[in-house]
């Protein structure tokens, strides 16, 4: 253990690799391609300090992705937790999609190249996302005349669109999270819902 106000080499250790998970992240998600060495000099870390956290870029990328598996379930399970000062599901629903868009920024690309954690992170999501939408239509604050499922299947349309869309550079964070709340809290709102045409 450290003394006189010094870190131990653990918590050295500890803070390089987050510091070159927290760089590698975005570098990685504008960049799929980027080497090692970019790794290396986005996060201000020595080649030698890189290779001792991680013996390749794969390790690397892995690492990254159950960092953003860990994060999106920490997302999801606050927005289940009770309380939150009286909030709505509605509102716990706008909530959970911008962090859930704030965090796939940097982390949506390279979780959508592993087959198995875009499969847990989307069992992970219906099981946030439908609980929600079901209590906001119970509430007489989302429109029942479809399904909790199909609004669902409408929102992930819509997230996967805002994430592409970021990751190519064609629409802001912000913009993402305008477009996606709005069209969910707005466009299923029980009191806007229009007449459907038949």
């Amino acid at each position: 253990m450290a003394t006189n106000g010094t870190r131990s080499p653990r918590a050295d250790a500890e803070r390089n690799r987050s510091r070159i998970l927290e760089h590698a992240a975005r570098l990685i998600a504008s960049d799929p391609e980027a080497s090692m060495v970019q790794i290396a000099e986005a996060s201000g870390v020595g080649r030698a300090t890189l290779y001792r956290h991680f013996a390749s870029r794969e390790e690397v990328v892995n690492a990254l992705r159950e960092q953003a598996f860990t994060r999106a379930q920490s997302i999801i399970a606050d927005a289940l937790a009770p309380g939150d000062n009286g909030a709505g599901p509605s509102a716990k629903l706008g909530r959970l999609i911008a962090e859930l868009l704030d965090m796939s920024e940097p982390y949506g690309l390279i979780a959508d190249q592993d087959p198995r954690h875009h499969a847990e992170a989307r069992q992970a999501f219906d099981a946030s996302v439908l609980p929600l939408i079901e209590q906001a239509q119970a509430a007489g604050e989302f429109t029942s005349d479809v399904s909790a499922l199909a609004i669902g299947f409408a929102l992930e349309g819509l997230m996967m669109s805002a994430n592409r869309a970021m990751q190519h550079g064609e629409m802001t964070p912000d913009e993402a999270r305008i477009i996606v709340q709005r069209g969910m809290l707005r466009g299923f709102a029980a009191d806007t819902a229009p007449a459907v045409a038949r």
